[in-house]
């Protein structure tokens, strides 16, 4: 009704605004962009805030231009997961457990990772744990893994219980995730409570991995990177891999009680209130 004040609205799109998400199929993409267009040209978006959880999620939600929608930022806030796991057992070097968690869909960027895989010389067990989400795509990705070397052997366990996820990755050398776009990505951050590394995209925002020495990020346009990466990691033996475990979970506690992510939360909704 005209003159009516409108309620104050935190919209939480969780990455799926980014380019990457908006890009995944020609079909979505034509659908979000309509109701984007009509959105803001009704005036839907005012009085709303809309919630980004990386640097790279808020530029991307500016450049769609969504009228008189206000953008914040404040990190993700992780579920507060128990961090009792212990860590999994000793790697074997010269071999690799490698782990996908995530749906699958061309977001989640799977095939990549096995075709990433395809170049490894060790022996690779890698395990994909999550549901099927597109049908079409699991297809291709079945084509991928019939094709692959004997050595690089390839399960799907389908999905598994929250409530042991962390006991999944603790059971992996490393958590594979070559994610199109993602806005924080819990799932990230249960690896490295569990102590498994990650190989991540360079369309999460994590940084600096390497430096921390709790895993890589690398760009999709370098696929041979990934594929070195993952020899790299191959190669490790029990001893340093367990020193890797170790920074990975130390670093996971780290973020999970990271209280300047709390104080920005509570900033965007004074702000969406005011």
């Amino acid at each position: 009704m005209k003159g009516r004040r409108r309620v104050p609205v935190v919209l939480a799109p969780r990455g799926e605004l980014m380019d990457g998400a908006l890009r995944a199929t020609p079909i979505k993409f034509m659908k979000k962009r309509w109701f984007l267009g009509l959105a803001r040209a009704t005036g839907h978006f005012r009085a709303v805030t809309i919630h980004a959880t990386s640097q790279e999620e808020s530029e991307g939600i500016r450049t769609l231009n969504l009228g008189e929608a206000r953008v914040a930022f404040a990190p993700d806030l992780p579920p507060r997961l128990g961090t009792d796991v212990g860590l999994g057992d000793p790697k074997t070097a010269g071999s690799l457990r490698v782990v996908f968690v995530s749906r699958i869909d061309p977001k989640k960027n799977l095939h990549f990772a096995l075709e990433a895989l395809r170049g490894v010389q060790a022996p690779v067990d890698f395990e994909i744990v999550g549901p099927i989400g597109d049908g079409a795509y699991w297809a291709a990705c079945q084509q991928s893994m019939a094709t692959l070397p004997g050595h690089i052997r390839v399960r799907h366990l389908g999905p598994v219980p929250h409530g042991e996820i962390l006991q999944v990755f603790a059971a992996h050398d490393v958590f594979f995730f070559p994610t199109q776009a993602e806005n924080n990505g819990y799932v990230i951050l249960e690896s490295l409570l569990a102590g498994c590394p990650v190989l991540l995209s360079d369309r999460a925002p994590w940084r600096g991995l390497k430096e921390l020495g709790v895993g890589r990020e690398l760009p999709l346009e370098d696929p041979a990177a990934f594929t070195a990466a993952l020899e790299e990691l191959a190669a490790l033996g029990p001893e340093e891999h367990a020193a890797l475990r170790e920074r990975a979970q130390a670093y996971g506690r780290e973020r999970l009680l990271a209280s300047e992510d709390v104080a920005a939360t509570r900033a965007m909704f004074r702000e969406a209130l005011a």
